[in-house]
């Protein structure tokens, strides 16, 4: 039997392919194809309900979209468990040191008032020994500053100081306490549309292994995951050849 083509260059194994296809004459072809590639020839045979190509579609845009919430996910995981962690029930109340910060001014300037006035009595008690004539007046004024003297008195700034100082260490504390529970709550939130996102990739995958169940199979045993084509439970580039051109031989035969 001789084989021949009117059109220039057509091998007669490219004619018979255009007549039969390509498996038909040699299974072994589907043997040598990569696991995408065996799994597109495998649903072609199948009989199936479901648009596998719209699916397909699907699954890759919800598996981009978990893919970037999981980045999102995992760095606001690695910031909230950085922090140390906070008891929920401790609360830390914030204390106004702006109120105590303008005491301690005031009390800086009525200090520095005292110190001045103080001074001004001594140089007034030496001028009185130079100034007879001056007694008078500044004998007056330092009666009205030394009354003055007894209704103000130092303030403690030390204690002052102090106060201000545990009221900015117990602030910052605070603000480290918000930051954790804002970081917990964000992660909380994007863990959890990470999970969304992987229930809706595993209900598209469990549609799909349903359709191919209940499919006709080429031969007993065949089966396939969204990965790679199965035969008796184990990966068809880890069969023999026998088996794989057994398995190539009944998809061939299924496409004709």
């Amino acid at each position: 039997l001789t084989v021949s083509s009117k059109e220039p260059g057509l091998s007669p194994q490219a004619l018979l392919d255009t007549f039969i296809g390509k498996l038909s004459f040699d299974p072994l072809i589907f043997a040598r194809m990569n696991a995408k590639e065996q799994l597109f020839e495998f649903l072609n045979v199948l009989d199936l309900d479901i648009d596998l190509e719209k699916l397909d579609k699907e699954r890759a845009s919800i598996y981009e979209d978990r893919t970037l919430k999981g980045r999102e996910r995992d760095k606001a995981k690695a910031q909230f468990e950085a922090m140390e962690t906070i008891d929920n029930d401790t609360e830390v109340k914030r204390i106004n040191s702006a109120a105590i910060s303008k005491e301690l001014e005031e009390a800086y300037n009525l200090n520095n008032n005292v110190d001045n006035i103080e001074a001004e009595i001594q140089r007034a008690d030496a001028q009185i020994l130079e100034f007879e004539s001056k007694i008078a007046v500044l004998k007056t004024q330092s009666e009205k500053q030394g009354k003055w003297l007894k209704e103000n008195k130092k303030v403690d700034t030390e204690k002052l100081q102090e106060k201000l100082e545990n009221a900015n260490e117990i602030n910052k504390q605070a603000d480290e306490n918000d930051r954790y529970f804002k970081l917990e709550k964000e992660y909380k939130y994007l863990d959890k549309e990470y999970e969304d996102y992987t229930g809706k990739i595993s209900k598209i995958d469990s549609t799909k292994t349903k359709a191919v169940e209940k499919a006709d199979m080429p031969i007993k045993g065949l089966s396939a995951t969204w990965e790679t084509l199965l035969f008796n439970d184990i990966p068809f580039v880890q069969l023999a050849d026998s088996e794989k051109l057994k398995v190539s031989l009944a998809i061939a035969m299924k496409l004709n």
